[in-house]
């Protein structure tokens, strides 16, 4: 049975005969039509749920509401008295009184009647302590107040580390409950009542529904605006018209001591909802926990106390410490081998070509035109236009010419083979409706695809320019979409139509290669580039050293833009046989090339985030973040799959901050890496270095400190110029 009311003890002082006194006390929520039955069942629920009958009965209710509910009590005697049995026990009564008050909205909770059951009367609770009391029983009940487990610590939005994280979005689980905080929070924050209010700004939507049905007992048409995070908090700032802050849960009260001090906010318009303590702290505050629970201002978080981070007034997939995944042939892609003994080699290009016509720079691209060369291929498109393409074809369509126009005129060779005419081929560039107004028939080709931009285009071009009932079928080559989930939306997508059969798709190989992450990288690593020759250096006997190989990192950084960062010593990136991800015949021959060997490292970590087995999958949760294991970078040993691995792992997946052991491990790795740099084993330096300058790898605190720390020292004391000096001087300095 669904509650309609909100009822909880509250305790008081009494007279000298009955020092503390117990008041069941029970809100009933203005929304439901009551009945005298449903009244006294919600009276008769909360005292038959009680362990210990109380002393008194305190009925609230708005003022309008409480009016018909006193009339229930005086009308219906049979009831009442049903009632009032059920506060004795034996021929002792225990429940001596029963009270009614009523909130209204200038003067909060007003005790409006009192109706003796027997004896003498109670006396009354103040309204103040009675709401305290709602107040608390509603953070007990519904687990607002989440403590740390041992050895674990929450990372609060802020930055704040500390052992208790509130969730004031729980604070109400009921339409009863919400009204009862809702006219509470109204009472404390005297902006919420004004007629003339125009805004009120929350740090949650978490709190909405609490702030809306306060404004609700007086202007509902006060709009309401989130800033949602520290970020846009900052943005804020005073407005003009009249307006309320109302921030939903603090353990520090830093949010509205800026609202305060330093943005300007009238202190007696900003509320925090719930707080550890009042003292202290700028603005209002509805829910002291300290007042409850002062244990929780004497709880301490240790430095190696596992962080659970947090995000507005959820857990984040951090909320368990991460679980790490060690590559293996078990995450190999299944289409892998097949590309690379196919079009691999040849059909790969440098790392960010430059495209031969205007567009978008990519890490990985592909020549089209090898692919369509391809004899595998080729015998595939054939027997793909004899089995699936409609007899009525007379118009291909190429979506580019990366090799498109070269599989158009395959297709339109092959159809003139089997049917004696030969389709027109449409460049996309020349497709208008002119172009297609006599077709019965179309093939769309591309031989390299993305996630599918042009092919989308495409159809949709065609959608508008020949009937929906026009048969169509689309051919892809070589895909290489950021997963297979967007590769099978790109399919729905072009299948799908308003008849009753789908559209023909085809495609000969796709190698999901995961986001465009990589191409942040070298982007990211630009910027910061920029920013290392306008940073101050030291001002004492280091300076010319830092200075100079300062200027060192930057040109080594500029000179990457179409490779990886160089070793230390200004030597490419190199590795050895025995990749395991190659086959044996494709290793025979000579190795795989720089952008080659990086779309084999972004396939397998793509496979392995789609992978089925949940033990080894490279994917977080709602409930547990999942790291690249250190162990990864003594596997794949080679400094040029180190360096792949840096560019095409998601920052989350380096992200080692909330694990002191594993972050332990990656600190340890790192040094050692960098005291090797002049060694095969630290070939691939300068990349760890960028990524921990850019914040792409994270440890814990204290470990980057110890970790820089002694890595500096080292290479000043060198007292020569170096390019992991120019990186590392900077780590963990810039903002």
């Amino acid at each position: 049975m669904t509650r309609k009311s909100f009822a909880f003890i509250a305790n008081g002082p009494g007279d000298q005969a009955a020092p503390a006194l117990e008041w069941l006390c029970v809100y009933f929520d203005e929304h439901p039509k009551w009945t005298a039955h449903q009244f006294f069942d919600e009276l008769t629920l909360s005292l038959k749920g009680l362990q210990v009958l109380p002393d008194g009965v305190l009925v609230m209710a708005d003022e309008p509401l409480l009016k018909q509910l006193i009339g229930f009590w005086s009308k219906d005697s049979a009831a009442r008295k049903t009632f009032i049995g059920r506060g004795e026990r034996g021929e002792s009564l225990f429940v001596k009184s029963c009270h009614f008050g009523g909130w209204s909205l200038e003067n909060g909770l007003v005790y409006r009647k009192s109706v003796p059951n027997a004896g003498g009367e109670q006396p009354e609770l103040k309204a103040k302590r009675i709401v305290a009391e709602g107040l608390k029983h509603l953070v007990e009940a519904n687990n607002v107040v989440q403590l740390a487990p041992a050895g674990h610590t929450f990372r609060h939005p802020s930055g704040t580390v500390g052992k208790v994280f509130v969730q004031a979005r729980e604070l109400a689980s009921s339409d009863a409950e919400l009204g009862f905080a809702a006219r509470s929070l109204a009472q404390l924050l005297p902006a919420l009542r004004k007629a003339d209010l125009e805004v009120v700004f929350v740090d949650s939507m978490g709190i909405y529904p609490i702030v809306r049905a306060a404004l609700a007992l007086g202007s509902a048409t006060t709009r309401i605006e989130s800033f949602r995070s520290y970020t846009d908090f900052s943005r804020l700032s005073r407005p003009v018209e009249p307006y309320a802050v109302v921030i939903s849960a603090s353990t520090t009260g830093g949010m509205a001591r800026r609202c305060v001090e330093e943005m300007g906010f009238e202190k007696d318009r900003v509320a925090t909802i719930i707080d550890l303590t009042r003292k202290g702290r700028q603005g209002l505050v509805l829910i002291a926990l300290a007042d409850h629970a002062p244990n929780l201002l004497t709880i301490n978080s240790e430095r190696s106390d596992t962080q659970i981070e947090l995000v507005g007034e959820h857990f984040s997939s951090k909320s368990k410490p991460p679980r790490v995944v060690i590559l293996g042939i078990l995450h190999e892609p299944k289409l892998l081998r097949r590309f690379l003994l196919t079009v691999g080699r040849e059909g790969t290009l440098p790392l960010n070509h430059t495209p031969s016509v205007a567009g978008k720079v990519r890490p990985l691209s592909l020549n089209g035109r090898v692919v369509v060369e391809d004899s595998e291929f080729v015998a595939w498109v054939r027997e793909e236009v004899r089995w699936r393409l409609p007899l009525t074809v007379g118009h291909v369509i190429a979506a580019d010419d990366n090799g498109s126009l070269e599989l158009a005129g395959l297709v339109a060779d092959e159809v003139l083979t089997i049917t004696g005419k030969r389709p027109r081929v449409v460049e996309h560039g020349a497709l208008t409706a002119d172009a297609v107004k006599e077709a019965r028939g179309v093939v769309v080709v591309q031989a390299v695809v993305g996630d599918g931009g042009l092919l989308r285009e495409v159809s949709r071009d065609l959608r508008e320019y020949i009937d929906t009932h026009c048969p169509r079928h689309f051919i892809c080559g070589v895909s290489c979409p950021t997963s297979g989930e967007s590769w099978q939306r790109l399919e729905q997508f072009l299948i799908r139509n308003p008849t009753e059969r789908g559209y023909g798709f085809s495609s000969w190989l796709s190698l999901p290669i995961g986001t465009d992450v990589s191409t942040d990288t070298w982007d990211l690593y630009g910027e910061v580039a920029a920013r290392l020759q306008t940073l101050p250096g030291p001002e004492d006997v280091h300076k010319d050293l830092v200075k100079k190989s300062v200027a060192m990192a930057v040109d080594c950084i500029r000179a990457s833009a179409c490779s990886f960062l160089c070793k230390p010593n200004g030597d490419p990136l190199d590795h050895t046989p025995g990749f395991v991800f190659l086959p044996e015949a494709f290793a025979e021959t000579a190795l795989p090339t720089d952008s080659l060997t990086f779309l084999i490292m972004s396939s397998v970590l793509q496979a392995a985030r789609e992978l089925k087995n949940p033990a080894i999958q490279l994917k977080s949760t709602g409930y547990e973040s999942v790291v690249l294991a250190p162990e990864n970078f003594q596997r794949f040993n080679d400094n040029i799959l180190q360096a792949c691995l840096l560019r095409a792992a998601l920052p989350s997946e380096l992200d080692y901050a909330a694990s002191p052991d594993v972050s332990l491990l990656m600190k340890e790795l790192l040094a050692k890496v960098f005291e090797r740099q002049e060694y095969a084993y630290g070939g691939a330096a300068l990349e760890f270095a960028a990524a921990l300058l850019t914040g792409r790898i994270k440890l814990q605190s204290h470990h980057t400190d110890e970790l820089l720390e002694r890595a500096r020292m080292a290479l000043l004391n060198r007292g020569e110029p170096s390019r992991l000096l120019g990186l590392l001087y900077f780590a963990g300095r810039l903002e």
